[in-house]
């Protein structure tokens, strides 16, 4: 049994002998590398050393180098588009070189027959590669990757006004970075790719983290955010719209966030943030006491001081800051004026209406006690005018100046007053209150109006009309209406 193996085994190797013999012979007249003969990995059996160094080349036409940002691809290009080639005469060199001393070498034969036996010869030997600098630059840089730059960003929260609710922004990560850190991470990449024989594919250049700018702190899924930002939302469709005539101002969720203190799962809107509110308002929209100028007929400006003006709004802010606390509460939607002292001690109104903080909006009447007229618009279009007679100089009687409301209207009327000796009682058929005891009324004992009748032969302080024109403003006033009266 074991000659029989034996034999066996001697037959095997003859045979082998014989069969590396014919292929020795063949190699070395053809020029040709052994069967079983790789070079850095590549299988080269059969081939001349001109084929050889083709295959050697041929993994950079294949592979592909792709820069990664935050694990997005930003640039694809080939070896070559990045300025990378073969040199294809030091690796023709090579494989020459090779295919010589496989050929010359006095232990090749052993050497070669040993490996043959036991599946081959494999050579690692250094490629060259040539490499375009420019080409390289011109290729990778921060304009040709697909990636904008900007710098990073914490995440935060802010009302969507769309949305109705508050909204949390996810982070901005950073994207900027220098481009000689850019090329050097991806010349990196390329060789040690290259170095370690691993072309072919796909060279994957993956920018580290660390070479961008600051990066966020505060992501979108921090906790203490998503807990405030649910208790703000608990406020989401709750509004309160002021109405300052055919102008509004709506205070909703995209302003009292702000206002908010959270504790725990709740939101509580602060007091004094309200306050600070309904300040704000009155500061903006009251017209009472307030100094002022007044664009008169003649287009001159007229100056009030803020005692001269009687007339307008005046936001009484203790009480709206409590309805203001009252119609703020979740889900509520109010729409309404604020809370205005809109009537003095004796129920006579204080305004009339107003756009925004135009408190007169085009409807007045107004008296220059230096022209000796009236006119009397509304809608911003003269309805009535008139000469007048108002408060007689000489005997110091003027008509007050300012800005007046009309207080009351009374049609007939009996006007009572003056002191002992002085006693008079008038009957007048239209009467329009508008500042201690003065008033706007007919005068049908006066056959004349205008002129200079007021300083000698004026009125008491009231401001006197014919008849006929008392009855058309008494017809189309309103109590609470502006009444302008001014010197100029």
């Amino acid at each position: 049994m074991k000659k029989a193996i034996l034999i066996i085994l001697i037959l095997l190797i003859l045979g082998g002998a014989g069969f590396f013999g014919y292929q020795m012979i063949k190699v070395r007249e053809e020029g040709r590398f052994l069967d079983g003969t790789t070079l850095n990995g590549e299988n080269i059996s059969g081939m001349t050393a001109e084929e050889a160094a083709s295959t050697m080349t041929g993994p950079y036409e294949k592979t592909r180098v792709d820069i990664v940002e935050h694990g997005k691809t930003t640039l694809s290009l080939s070896l070559e588009e990045a300025g990378y080639r073969p040199d294809e005469e030091k690796t023709l060199e090579v494989t020459r070189g090779l295919l010589d001393y496989c050929l010359k070498s006095p232990g090749y034969v052993a050497k070669s027959f040993i490996a043959f036996l036991i599946g081959g010869s494999d050579y690692e030997l250094p490629l060259e590669t040539i490499t375009d600098a420019d080409t390289f630059r011109e290729a990778v840089s921060l304009e040709t990757l697909d990636e904008e730059r900007h710098e990073g960003a914490d995440a935060y929260m802010e009302f969507d006004k769309e949305a109705g609710k508050m909204v949390i922004h996810p982070e901005v990560y950073c994207t900027q970075i220098s481009e000689e850190d850019l090329q050097k991470a991806v010349e990196s990449a390329i060789a040690g790719a290259i170095e370690n024989r691993a072309l072919g594919d796909v060279i994957t250049a993956e920018i580290p983290e660390d070479l961008y700018g600051a990066q966020p702190t505060v992501l979108a899924d921090d906790p203490d955010m998503v807990r405030r930002c649910k208790a703000y939302n608990a406020y989401e469709g709750t509004s309160v719209t002021y109405l300052f005539g055919s102008e509004k101002e709506v205070l909703d969720l995209g302003t009292i966030w702000e206002w908010m203190d959270v504790s725990g799962n709740t939101a509580v809107i602060s007091d004094e943030r309200i306050r600070d509110y309904v300040a704000a308002l009155a500061e903006k929209y009251n017209t009472r006491y307030i100094a002022r100028t007044f664009k008169a007929n003649s287009g001159k400006e007229i100056s009030f001081s803020a005692g001269k003006v009687e007339y307008g709004y005046t936001i009484l802010q203790d009480q709206e800051c409590a309805q203001l606390k009252e119609d703020l509460q979740p889900g509520n939607q109010v729409e309404r004026e604020p809370i205005y002292y809109s009537h003095n001690d004796w129920g006579n109104p204080m305004y009339y209406g107003r756009k925004g903080t135009d408190d007169l909006n085009g409807t007045y009447i107004e008296v220059s006690l230096t022209r000796q007229h009236m006119w009397f618009y509304i809608n911003g279009k003269v309805e009535v005018e008139s000469d007048v007679v108002t408060g007689d100089v000489a005997k110091k009687r003027e008509t007050a100046t300012g800005i007046f409301p009309l207080a009351y209207k009374k049609h007939p009327y009996t006007l009572v007053g003056g002191g002992p000796g002085d006693e008079y009682s008038v009957d007048v058929e239209y009467w329009m209150a508008f500042f201690e005891g003065q008033g706007l009324h007919d005068a049908p004992w006066k056959s004349r109006f205008g002129g200079n009748i007021y300083k000698t032969d004026g009125s008491r302080g009231c401001v006197n009309l014919p008849t006929d024109i008392a009855k058309k403003v008494y017809e189309k006033s309103k109590e609470g209406m502006a009444i302008v009266i001014y010197k100029e």
